[in-house]
């Protein structure tokens, strides 16, 4: 666990901006235009790595992803849970 005495860590949880290259893969994959797997992990790598090295230039200590490799929050409970046993059913949120 990383500690100071001098200072307050810094940490942020959630998801952070993706570059228009990224959200416009996420868009034509959302609806339905096939993507090639290779592009999109290209992107998400470079998206992340983007958004690590300017969590490290703002100071963060404790970083994350930022969520670069979902499309959004929506989709991802939108979308049924085959690990979870849900099968083919999606959730109904409200």
């Amino acid at each position: 666990m990383l500690r100071s005495e001098t200072r307050i860590l810094t940490t942020h949880a959630g998801s952070l901006p993706r570059p228009p290259e990224l959200v416009e893969l996420f868009v034509r994959q959302s609806h339905g235009e096939t993507v090639a797997l290779a592009v999109l992990d290209a992107a998400v790598c470079e998206a992340t790595r983007r958004v690590v090295a300017k969590q490290i230039e703002a100071g963060i200590d404790i970083g994350c992803d930022g969520e670069q490799a979902r499309e959004s929050f929506f989709t991802l409970v939108t979308i049924p849970p085959h690990c979870c046993g849900a099968g083919d059913r999606a959730f109904s949120c409200g």
